[in-house]
């Protein structure tokens, strides 16, 4: 019985779901947190990267999407795997 509110707790906290298979890694929000933390994720690393290349127009335009995309992708992924929970299975 005292471990039930504590489940509830931690299925609260989840924000996505994922499937980790050998060298693939898929994941999905489930809630709004974790909708709200994809678009900032997605919106945020570009809008960056535009300020950039506006203050500093020397910086090559591949090296800002690069980067761009290494603090999307390196944040989402590490987000998604901390703050989810495996998929149930299907079938």
């Amino acid at each position: 019985m005292t471990q039930r509110p504590r489940q509830d707790e931690r299925a609260k906290d989840v924000w996505f779901e994922y499937v980790l298979t050998a060298g693939r890694f898929s994941a999905w929000p489930i809630r709004w947190q974790g909708w709200l933390a994809t678009a900032l994720l997605i919106v945020g690393p570009i809008t960056g990267m535009m300020a950039i290349a506006k203050l500093a127009p020397g910086v090559p335009p591949f090296v800002l999407v690069l980067g761009a995309m290494t603090v999307c992708f390196g944040t989402v992924f590490p987000l998604a795997y901390f703050k989810g929970r495996p998929a149930k299975s299907r079938g």
